[in-house]
């Protein structure tokens, strides 16, 4: 089946005819497809309805017979063709259960596609339809996976190069440095100054430095001691 359906694929897009009159909506789109959906979307690609249509799918495996209206159905796990009408107005349809759809399917014009404008299908007049639906009479029982769409990739911005920052912010640490550094050789400086200074005034070293004040000292030192031996 699946050999046959991709030669069904390969034959009617090689010999595709020139654009139909006609597109699809977008149930196409939105709900799953199945082996018999897509090949009857390939036969309507070649513009096939009635008898043609039927005969093209036969011809590659899928099953398919031409319901007459009032008569029993030719088959129910198959594609029909049910026709109103002549050429293309009709459906195609599918009335037990086909993959996900319990209830089978119809493939028929949207109600809502009518036109009095462009060219009307084979079997219609200047009111025609412009597209087909896919319409199940029940379900689907599952939905198709949901589309994922990755996020975008974000580049982040280059880094900016912090060396030349962090040289100046070295340049001036060391420089803090440096300047603490004279503060504290200044400081260490003056409190020797002011040690020397209480320690050893200059005053003291003046008076008691001068030979005059020395030789009053000395001789008020003898005559103490000789008041002190009297």
């Amino acid at each position: 089946m699946k050999r046959a359906f991709f030669v069904l694929v390969s034959v009617l897009v090689a010999a595709a005819a020139s654009a139909q009159p006609w597109g699809y909506d977008a149930s196409w789109s939105s709900l799953p497809m199945t082996v018999d959906t897509r090949a009857v979307k390939l036969v309507l690609d070649r513009g096939l309805c009635e008898q043609s249509g039927v005969d093209a799918l036969n011809a590659v495996g899928v099953k398919a017979a031409v319901a007459m209206p009032g008569a029993p159905w030719p088959c129910t796990d198959c594609v029909q063709w049910y026709g109103k009408g002549a050429g293309c107005d009709g459906k195609y349809q599918y009335v037990s259960v086909d993959g996900p759809y319990p209830k089978g399917w119809e493939i028929k014009w949207s109600a809502v596609s009518w036109t009095d404008s462009g060219t009307p299908p084979p079997g219609f007049g200047t009111h025609h339809p412009t597209t087909w639906t896919f319409f199940p009479f029940e379900g689907p029982t599952y939905a198709p996976p949901p589309i994922v769409t990755p996020p975008p990739v974000v580049t982040p911005p280059p880094m900016a190069d912090v060396a030349p920052l962090l040289a100046k912010l070295d340049a001036l640490a060391n420089q803090i440095a440096m300047v603490e550094a004279r503060e504290d050789a200044a400081r260490d400086a003056q409190t020797a100054s002011i040690r020397d200074a209480v320690n050893n005034p200059a005053w003291f070293s003046k008076i008691f430095g001068n030979k005059y004040v020395q030789m009053a000292l000395t001789g008020l030192g003898a005559w103490l001691g000789t008041k002190a031996a009297q």
